[in-house]
């Protein structure tokens, strides 16, 4: 068949590397295997991310924060302790390995157990690390507030703080700003604020948030009615209008946000 015992030997060291090279069956079990260890909050997960990795957290759609590979693999373990007490888990349905360069791009659909949301976001890209497949890509949504039901005793305290300031509202809470609408949406207590005196073309938008965020958040974390809420998993949402009702932004407070300044 072969003109020389060397042809036949050069023929068989070229077909090799596609002998071994991993398939979209060795991506997803890959991929599988991640998502048990992540599902038994596996330590060991943080080897499988390749140290020049990239991960990018998105929060509401959009971007927020990217990550190094290192700094993935310390986060990882840091979340495990946490995401175990909280019984913070991730489901994943219609999961998909698509061939992209010389690796595999999964995407899925992620449940987060926690916030009872559906990530539409998530994806990770794997390619071959020194002959394993690593993860050198990922991708994951979040929300800003949970998505799951209240419950009982959290809707109830929320119904009944809304229908205690509701009677006075509009309500002057300073020189500047007035309290326009308190309302509840799932496990969101909401206040609608407005700048009354300040119009969006006159402030620094920047600095004028963080100096009305900065307030609020130390007057919500200190009260005794909204620490109670908070506890028992509400998010508490400070949203603030310009006078010209342009938003100037949201702050959100959960107790965990609150125990940082404790």
């Amino acid at each position: 068949m072969f003109g020389h015992p060397l042809e036949a030997t050069m023929l068989w060291f070229l077909a090799l590397p596609l002998a071994i090279a991993a398939t979209p069956e060795d991506a997803r079990r890959a991929f599988d295997d991640w998502a048990t260890q992540s599902a038994q909050f596996n330590a060991a997960v943080a080897d499988l991310y390749a140290a020049d990795a990239r991960f990018t957290l998105l929060r509401d759609g959009a971007p927020t924060k990217t990550l190094s590979g290192s700094q993935m693999r310390a986060l990882v373990l840091q979340h495990m302790a946490r995401a175990k007490a909280a019984h913070e888990r991730s489901t994943f349905d219609q999961i998909t390995v698509q061939a992209e360069g010389d690796g595999f791009r999964i995407q899925a659909q992620r449940v987060s157990t926690r916030q009872c949301a559906v990530d539409l976001d998530f994806q990770q890209l794997w390619t071959e690390v020194d002959g394993a497949l690593r993860i050198v890509e990922q991708q994951q949504g979040s929300v800003s507030i949970s998505q799951c039901p209240p419950s009982a005793v959290l809707s109830a305290g929320m119904t009944a703080l809304v229908n205690d300031i509701t009677p006075h509202l509009p309500m002057q809470l300073d020189e500047a700003t007035v309290l326009e609408a308190v309302t509840v949406d799932g496990r969101a207590l909401r206040y609608s604020m407005k700048l009354a005196t300040l119009a969006s073309t006159k402030a620094d938008p920047a600095m004028l948030y963080t100096e009305v965020a900065q307030r609020a958040m130390r007057g919500g974390c200190s009260d005794p009615t909204l620490r109670r809420l908070m506890e028992v998993e509400a998010t508490v949402v400070y949203a603030y209008r310009f006078s010209d009702d342009q938003p100037l932004g949201e702050l959100l407070l959960t107790a965990a946000r609150c125990a940082m300044l404790r």
